[in-house]
């Protein structure tokens, strides 16, 4: 069986919750964010973790000795988009070219060697891990090279959009600013969690452009690159779509609580 690596984005400033502390190590029932995200990826198949942060380490002393052995951080120097990050985070990885665009370092941690990697949000602490098992486990069953873990949403606005073909084949991801308006009526969103084989997912990564709306390097775009040049993508589908849930405001960390609260 080969190995999986989980990444972890955590560089977020999360200026919305109006607090010096970053974003993801506010606690929701008794844990920060990103602690409950790094358990449910140790549930999924990854026995490795690289963390991407933004700078300043000082605040994750603490959460980097407990995971001690564990836990790879690479810093994103400058955020300019999730592929970006996902770009920042090769410099924790041994025998992966690199795009030409990242800036970055690995600053903590050792070199880490897998054949696949599982990618997440560090702010979206109610993932199920046996949902993301079940993600990593269809992609390998359908021998993908890199597959996007879709959810069934009620209200899609502001996710971007898992668009099909007519015979129902997964195309692209489209973002909400750059969607058509038939575009807009699709239900099928992208939950944040994409799996690739790792030399498969950098090479796409190295073919990214800012050519979007927001002038950033968007992660979601390798699928059409990959689809383009010969890779197999593929879209898994969940109808819970709670468990996605990520935290901007002090509002939403408070309904993600309510809603581990309920899990447990």
């Amino acid at each position: 069986m080969s190995s999986v690596a989980a990444i972890v984005l955590a560089a977020g400033k999360g200026t919305r919750m109006k607090s010096d502390l970053p974003k993801v190590l506010h606690k929701a029932a008794g844990k920060s964010l990103v602690e409950w995200v790094l358990e449910s990826v140790k549930h999924s198949s990854a026995s490795k973790f690289c963390l991407v942060l933004g700078g300043d380490l000082t605040a994750f002393s603490e959460l980097l000795e407990k995971y001690k052995g564990q836990v790879s951080v690479c810093v994103q120097q400058e955020r300019r988009g999730t592929g970006d990050a996902v770009s920042s985070a090769g410099f924790a990885f041994k025998g992966v070219s690199l795009p030409p665009f990242a800036k970055g370092e690995m600053i903590h941690g050792e070199k880490i060697e897998a054949d696949e990697v599982l990618i997440c949000a560090g702010d979206v602490p109610n993932m199920n891990g046996n949902t993301l098992k079940e993600f990593v486990e269809d992609a390998r069953r359908r021998a993908a090279d890199l597959s996007v873990l879709g959810m069934r949403h009620v209200t899609p606005f502001g996710y971007g959009r898992i668009v099909a073909d007519q015979n129902g084949n997964f195309v692209k991801i489209v973002e909400e600013k750059d969607a058509s308006e038939d575009e807009k009526k699709i239900t099928l969103c992208n939950s944040g969690v994409i799996y690739g084989r790792t030399k498969a997912l950098f090479e796409c990564l190295g073919k990214l452009t800012t050519n979007n709306k927001q002038g950033e390097y968007y992660l979601t775009d390798i699928f059409q690159i990959g689809r383009q040049s010969g890779k197999k993508v593929t879209a898994f589908e969940t109808s819970d779509w709670q468990q996605f849930e990520g935290v901007n405001d002090p509002d939403q960390l408070a309904r993600v609580e309510r809603l581990i609260l309920s899990r447990q």
